[in-house]
């Protein structure tokens, strides 16, 4: 594993740091592989919510795939590492995320909690329940920077771009499953929603 780190200092609104951390990461685990290429952390533009901030979408600039293998139903076998989602940053798989949380979120950054996007919400005016509110929905667009970026199912069918998104939380809700933002652009907001763990979703580090 090899780290390139260049931090340089940028005068703007809402941008304290720019870092790059690029990290090749490929190896065995197990019987499983995480091939996930080469990991891009960045954070020239980062978002102020209440008391957290808030990276912009980890990439990985290494991960070429075209398909996704996710979940084996009759066994419950998640191995599913990332896929390419153009325009929209890469989708990990939550064994992924677990797998390289410090990788993917170094220095004092982390993998966000239910109790991280509980607290997004509240502090962006929601109240932490399930909800239909098209200010809200904006907030989540303008105030945080976020993206219809869709999501990977775990039979490796895309669903939802430039309608939905889901973001992983490190806070697991069986397990077969774990914890979610989700929102859409029909203004439905899910901050406490929970998923496949084998799905693609993106990720935004928080600290």
């Amino acid at each position: 594993m090899t780290i390139k780190q260049i931090i340089q200092t940028i005068a703007a609104p809402l941008v304290i740091i720019s870092a790059v951390i690029v990290v090749d990461c490929n190896r065995e685990k197990g019987t499983d592989k995480f091939d996930l290429g080469t990991i891009t952390f960045k954070t020239d533009q980062t978002w102020k919510i209440g008391n957290q901030e808030w990276s912009d979408v980890v990439m990985a600039t290494g991960c070429e795939k075209d398909d996704f293998k996710g979940m084996d139903n009759s066994t419950l076998n998640f191995c599913a590492d990332c896929r390419q989602n153009p325009d929209y940053g890469i989708l990990f798989s939550w064994q992924a995320v677990n797998q390289y949380d410090s990788v993917l979120c170094p220095d004092a950054w982390r993998v966000p909690t239910k109790e991280d996007f509980v607290n997004l919400n509240i502090a962006l005016g929601g109240t932490k329940n399930v909800v239909r509110d098209s200010v809200l929905s904006e907030k989540y667009l303008t105030d945080w920077g976020g993206t219809y970026s869709g999501y990977c199912v775990t039979d490796g069918s895309m669903r939802n771009q430039g309608i939905g998104a889901g973001y992983w939380s490190q806070s697991e809700y069986n397990s077969n499953s774990s914890h979610c933002l989700y929102w859409s652009s029909a203004t439905l907001i899910y901050p406490q929603d929970y998923y496949y763990k084998g799905s693609g979703f993106v990720l935004r580090c928080v600290k």
